[in-house]
């Protein structure tokens, strides 16, 4: 095992470089939760345990089954049963209210775009050609403009993508039909042949940086990536991925993980900053490019 030691801020990649220079490159960045908690959103751990306690509030179910579900740790599965119990009590508006407040929804329209709070959404959008992201509070969709974000699943087509364009993969919480969240939801979705040549296309003409991604989120990714990665001539695909500086031995062993999906690990240290840490870097590559 190799000592690459996990650096407060990793080189820039130079598949990034060969993307950003190369007239025929292009680099899409795939943005997930891990961003948008910096930003200040509860992750979906939170959403789910808030949704537990709004049901209980409402005497929706008893103390000891309130107990019970707290202790679940599948989120989309105590999403889903939550998101049953207020369709049952036909209260999905009480649902959707938890959701706009766990994604701070009542702070969008109050915020403007040069506050320090976007740079790091300033800065992923200076550096990429398009954008995909499975979150979906509205914070990101500021620096677009409504007609430069997609996230109808009728709009997620193959061939149907463009530069300077933010997909919403799992939907807006503007529109609710369009979220993406439950167990049901989530099947439907990634077994679309539609939406599943849609993402694909991503993999065939773009380098991908994963950005704010944890391990649980490529789960219904894995199968799209996998079958990228028989493809020969594929492009090389990168994840920013968060560890302490003792970690090497972890980072080793999930870089071969990811190199089976075909994404290299760029490994950045933690110890410092924390997740916050992620700001600094996409900074810095941004001066550099």
């Amino acid at each position: 095992m190799s000592n690459v030691g996990i650096l407060d801020l990793p080189k820039l990649p130079s598949e990034i470089k060969r993307a950003i220079d190369d007239d025929n490159g292009k680099l899409a960045i795939f943005i997930g939760a891990g961003v948008s908690r910096l930003i200040g959103c509860d992750g979906w751990d939170d959403l789910a345990q808030n949704l537990v306690k709004k049901c209980a509030e409402k005497n929706y179910i008893i103390p000891i089954t309130k107990e019970s579900l707290l202790k679940e740790s599948d989120q989309v599965k105590l999403i889903s049963i939550c998101y049953n119990i207020f369709d049952e009590k036909k209260d999905k508006d009480s649902f959707i209210s938890a959701m706009k407040e766990s994604l701070k929804d009542e702070e969008v329209d109050t915020l403007v775009q040069n506050q320090k709070k976007f740079q790091i959404y300033r800065d992923l959008k200076d550096i990429g050609d398009t954008f995909i992201t499975t979150n979906a509070d509205r914070f990101i969709d500021k620096l677009f403009g409504n007609p430069n974000v997609i996230f109808k699943d009728t709009d997620l087509k193959k061939n149907n993508i463009s530069n300077s364009i933010l997909y919403k993969i799992h939907g807006c919480v503007s529109e609710p039909s369009s979220l993406v969240f439950t167990q049901n939801r989530y099947v439907e979705t990634y077994t679309d042949r539609n939406f599943i040549e849609f993402i694909q296309q991503f993999f065939d003409k773009y380098t991908v940086l994963f950005v704010g991604y944890g391990l649980n989120e490529f789960d219904l990714l894995s199968k799209i990536l996998a079958k990228k990665n028989t493809k020969e001539g594929s492009s090389k695909h990168l994840l920013l991925k968060p560890y302490y500086q003792h970690q090497e031995e972890l980072y080793h062993l999930e870089s071969r993980y990811f190199s089976d999906l075909n994404i290299k690990l760029i490994p950045f240290a933690r110890d410092k900053k924390d997740y916050s840490q992620l700001i600094e870097i996409i900074n810095n590559w941004k001066e550099e490019i």
